[in-house]
């Protein structure tokens, strides 16, 4: 597992990490992708999902505060992350929750729910994409440890802020 995740810090493309490193055979890595995207989103799979430690406290300490909390993610259905918000206890906590379906971008996206920002906005996320969407928008970007890719290969993406772990972050210094 650990190598496996050691290539995706080096940015090598799952393709390639299920072809050459766990030889699948070409002509089946698109019925394989197709195959996976369908299972890593079902109830069984999204079940296996659990927040950082402190991460539940953290929200609801920023929604008590008044303020408006987006979630932008990649995921392919709205409604199955609904439902793992809910899941989560998280129903109320987020103003919007915007899915991109796999098919936008999330700088997309959010410029369509959220058409005025600004740079008392902010971005919080785990790769260059969340760095780069912040970057685009004009927002304050915050890199985090908490994913796969590694302090080098985030910043170099120049974010304004990167932190171990999300917790580890003092909004209200931001």
């Amino acid at each position: 597992m650990e190598e496996y995740w050691n290539l995706k810090r080096a940015k090598v493309s799952h393709e390639t990490i299920v072809v050459e490193t766990l030889g699948l055979p070409l002509q089946r890595w698109a019925r394989f992708r197709l195959e996976w995207l369908a299972l890593i989103e079902t109830p069984k799979y999204l079940a296996l999902d659990s927040p950082f430690e402190g991460v539940d406290q953290m929200l609801r300490k920023l929604r008590g505060n008044g303020l408006s909390l987006y979630l932008a993610t990649s995921r392919q259905f709205r409604e199955e992350t609904v439902q793992q918000i809910q899941r989560l206890g998280w129903p109320n906590l987020f103003t919007a929750v915007l899915v991109t379906r796999q098919r936008d971008d999330k700088a997309f996206t959010i410029r369509l729910a959220v058409p005025e920002t600004s740079r008392r906005d902010i971005v919080v996320g785990d790769t260059e994409k969340d760095i780069e969407c912040g970057a685009s928008l004009g927002l304050t970007t915050i890199a985090v440890l908490s994913g796969f890719r590694n302090r080098e290969s985030l910043e170099v993406h120049l974010p304004d802020h990167l932190f171990d772990k999300v917790t580890d972050i003092d909004f209200s210094a931001i």
